[in-house]
C-alpha cells in the first residue's frame, strides 16, 4: 500500500504534466503559470517537484517539452525547427542544445538512429519510467518502448 502523501504527490505531478502537455505550444509557458493552474505558490510547485522527482520545476517542464519533441521525431512528425516551435521552444537552437544535453544525441540524428535503448541510459529516461509521469504521457499517446 502506498503511502498517502506519496499518492497525493503522484496525483499533483499527473495534473502538473497534464497541464504542461495543455500549454505545451506555448513557449512563454513557465513555472509562474503552472503554478497559477495548479493553484499552488511558484515556491511551493518547485519544492513539491523538487523533493518528488529531484528536478527543477522549470526542468520539470523542459523534460516533458523534450519527451513530447522525442515522440515527434521519431514519428517523423516535423522538421526539426517546426517540432521545436509545437513544444514551446522560441529558438530551435536552443531546443537543439537542450534536447542533445537531454538525450545525448542532436535531434537530427533521431530520425536516422532511432534507439530506445540509447534513450534509456539518459537521466531523462529516469525522469519517464516513474509512473506518474508515464501515466499521464501514455494517455496522450506518448510512450517509448
Amino acid at each position: 500500500m502506498k503511502n498517502p502523501s506519496s499518492a497525493i504527490d503522484e496525483q499533483f505531478v499527473q495534473e502538473a504534466v497534464k497541464i504542461v502537455l495543455k500549454n505545451l505550444g506555448e513557449f512563454h509557458f513557465s513555472v509562474t503559470q503552472l503554478s497559477e493552474k495548479l493553484h499552488y505558490s511558484r515556491e511551493h510547485t518547485h519544492r513539491k517537484l523538487k523533493n518528488y522527482l529531484g528536478v527543477s520545476a522549470g526542468k520539470f517542464i523542459r523534460y516533458i517539452r523534450l519527451l513530447q519533441a522525442y515522440h515527434y521525431l521519431v514519428e517523423r512528425k516535423g522538421m526539426i525547427s517546426e517540432i521545436a516551435y509545437q513544444v514551446g521552444f522560441n529558438s530551435p537552437a536552443y531546443f537543439s542544445k537542450c534536447f542533445k544535453d537531454s538525450f545525448g544525441l542532436a535531434p537530427g540524428k533521431i530520425q536516422s538512429h532511432l534507439s530506445i535503448s540509447h534513450f534509456s541510459q539518459t537521466n531523462i529516461y529516469d525522469f519517464y519510467k516513474k509512473d506518474c509521469i508515464q501515466v499521464p504521457l501514455k494517455n496522450n499517446k506518448i510512450s517509448f518502448s
